[in-house]
């Protein structure tokens, strides 16, 4: 009776990857605003839960690695606004450590404010296509992929420049508060301009270093049906010796290209992006190619390269790194319910620490 009924449950999962539309679009889908006392008000969300083998410090080990809940709302048809936060950050750490006498002591210990789970919390002003005006905290105008939706990603995670946080991989996907213009200048042109507490590093603070940071993006459509390119950039000014103890990878600058072409069954994306951290010269890119084998099923390769300084390879801070992933995507109810498979080969330059093959799996839902 008991094989009986494993053999039942077998098969239903089976029937399930085989012809998920059949079962998962019996009910009819929906789409509505949830109406509250002023304006209207539409509630999303994304729940990610990983497994991971043989990654950079862990052995295998399962995570959620992100459950962001978001709120956005409009009234009087030209004014909006959004508040996403991430239960599943953890809390970080700060620590000024000074060598004092030949031992090192922590003279203070301060709150990583990006650590925190506000994400989000701006407010828009919309003029027309051509001008909106964006007022709080949101994702700074940088990289293609930075800027895409965690639940849109054709891998598990980002390329390394934009992921690798621990050795300088911030030169995207990254918050700050300030003020942002954005729109579409002609059909074929899209630009995104700002001015920022800084490029990511005082998300969720004040800034204290007496100048702010500008960043940009601008998007082209050359006329060749699915093909976009772009290049963005960023800059701020240098801080006080104070502010240089708190946020040692100061001041800091980005500019990057990067291009982005869909045809029927197939996607190619590819950028290249230069950053400076204080003294230190970072550098990374990345191709990627997918293509769409069955209605729910893809297949996806990429490599990825990151160099966290050119000068030197001495360490495990600063040896570049290039990796090589094969994976799989299903899309059992496209972006809402997907399943991601990544194997990595992740190679590391002669002093560096020793090669190794990172499995990666992603069970997503995001409504």
């Amino acid at each position: 009776m008991l094989r009986c009924a494993g053999y039942r449950v077998a098969l239903a999962l089976v029937l399930l990857t085989a012809s998920p539309r059949a079962v998962l679009l019996a009910q009819e889908r929906t789409d509505s605003a949830v109406t509250t006392g002023f304006g209207n008000l539409r509630l999303g969300g994304l729940l990610q839960v990983w497994y991971l083998e043989n990654a950079p410090g862990l052995e295998r080990t399962f995570r959620i690695r992100r459950t962001e809940l978001s709120l956005k709302g409009t009234f009087a048809q030209r004014v909006g606004w959004t508040v996403m936060i991430d239960p599943s950050r953890a809390l970080d750490f700060v620590r000024d450590s000074a060598v004092v006498d030949d031992s090192i002591v922590v003279p203070t210990v301060e709150v990583n404010q990006s650590s925190r789970i506000l994400q989000d919390a701006y407010i828009t002003l919309d003029f027309g296509e051509s001008f909106k005006l964006d007022v709080g905290q949101r994702k700074v105008p940088l990289s293609f992929e930075g800027l895409r939706s965690s639940a849109e990603l054709k891998t598990i995670d980002r390329a390394l420049m934009l992921s690798d946080r621990a050795r300088g991989g911030d030169f995207g996907d990254v918050r700050d508060i300030g003020v942002m213009a954005h729109g579409t200048i002609t059909p074929r042109i899209d630009y995104q301009a700002g001015v920022f507490n800084g490029l990511g590093e005082t998300q969720n603070d004040v800034t204290t270093k007496g100048t702010l940071a500008v960043a940009a993006r601008v998007v082209v459509r050359p006329g060749v049906s699915g093909l976009q390119l772009g290049a963005s950039g960023g800059l701020n000014g240098r801080p006080d010796t104070a502010e240089r103890r708190r946020h040692p990878f100061e001041p800091r600058s980005r500019l990057g290209v990067e291009g982005y072409y869909q045809r029927g069954r197939w996607t190619a994306q590819s950028e290249l992006m230069a950053g400076r951290d204080d003294d230190e010269t970072r550098l990374g890119t990345y191709a990627l190619v997918a293509c769409q084998i069955t209605s729910i099923a893809e297949v996806v390769g990429r490599v990825d390269l990151f160099d966290p300084d050119e000068s030197r390879d001495d360490s495990l801070l600063t040896a570049k790194e290039l990796d090589f992933l094969l994976g799989g995507n299903f899309y059992l109810l496209e972006n809402h319910l997907k399943l991601q498979a990544n194997a990595i080969a992740k190679t590391f330059g002669d002093d560096g620490p020793a090669s190794r093959l990172t499995l990666q799996f992603n069970f997503q839902v995001s409504w």
